[in-house]
């Protein structure tokens, strides 16, 4: 069987402290996947600049420069991680029989990669990297996880727990994503919904290897309710269970107001639940439209005509 040809798509966002070492540790794991015949000599490590502010850019000519096995993109400005990783899908999808999504901290262990190629030969689409503990974490961080999973559950989204960025795809997967994409693309409850066979390795984290993490609790807030409301299948039915009861006790308020006595607190109590109706139907509306909010290719705001100001490969 032909190698197939393997791209690993590394999101970068003013990480001029650990590109360096990022890509020389990546590198190496490439080179022995082609010495061992595992992957085609083609394959190549796709580094997406999403517009940083620091020297990362610089940084990254320098390594396409020295290193052959790098290629590199650049977004005009910062669309953020979700939309740098499907830039790379993109550029990748025409490329590559697989790839593989990693962050550029080094915190994925890299050589978790090996398993996932094993689960790709023996026909997997997907393979999600999955962290074996939290140990490491913070006591804030491991209530934010645990809530935020519980609530992508109670709301009827798929998601594998623990699973961030990390996972193969192979162009099958990769292409299916890009036929059926959101504007608030959320990409760990966008690939479980392909329905494709898929199978799950467990490595352990690592510290990260140098600087400092990007996320903070507005930019992590903002991501998990772009996923609640896009990819919550029972959130919108919950809006509306809560509409309408409001609005039942809101008659009966309104009922026991005109025909009995204390007219002007239950009067209150009525004027308080259609408000409440008016609102929660405005929250179903608004759910709905984030869940059926399709652009086309031309139109997205990550379309590589408006993103990609330069391309280096």
């Amino acid at each position: 069987m032909q190698e197939p040809v393997l791209y690993l798509i590394i999101p970068c966002y003013n990480e001029e402290k650990v590109i360096l070492t990022t890509a020389e540790i990546v590198t190496q794991k490439l080179d022995a996947f082609i010495a061992s015949g595992r992957v085609s000599p083609q394959s190549r490590i796709l580094l997406v600049d999403d517009g940083s502010t620091d020297r990362t850019w610089e940084l990254l000519l320098q390594l396409y420069n020295t290193n052959d096995k790098i290629a590199v993109l650049r977004h005009n400005r910062n669309y953020g991680e979700q939309h740098a990783y499907l830039s790379g899908i993109r550029y990748a999808s025409t490329r590559a029989d697989c790839m593989i999504t990693m962050d550029a901290d080094l915190q994925d262990d890299i050589d978790a990669t090996d398993a996932m190629l094993d689960a790709y030969f023996q026909g997997c689409d997907v393979v999600y990297g999955v962290r074996q503990s939290r140990d490491t974490d913070r006591l804030f961080q491991k209530a934010t996880s645990s809530l935020f999973y519980h609530t992508m559950r109670l709301c009827g989204t798929k998601l594998v727990r623990e699973h961030s960025q990390y996972r193969l795809m192979s162009r099958t997967a990769a292409q299916a994503i890009l036929e059926h994409m959101e504007l608030n693309i959320f990409l760990p409850a966008l690939v479980p919904l392909l329905h494709l066979r898929e199978r799950i390795v467990y490595y352990d984290r690592k510290p990260r290897a140098a600087g400092e993490s990007h996320y903070n609790v507005r930019s992590l807030s903002r991501m998990a309710s772009n996923a609640i409301l896009s990819y919550g299948t029972y959130l919108p039915r919950f809006l509306l269970v809560f509409a309408i009861a409001d609005l039942l006790i809101g008659g009966f308020a309104a009922w026991f107001g005109f025909a009995g006595e204390h007219t002007r607190a239950w009067y209150a109590v009525a004027a308080a639940c259609f408000a409440g109706t008016v609102l929660f139907v405005l929250l179903f509306i608004a759910s709905k439209a984030a869940q059926c909010r399709h652009l086309s290719a031309k139109n997205r705001p990550d379309a590589k005509d408006a993103v990609i100001s330069e391309v280096k490969e």
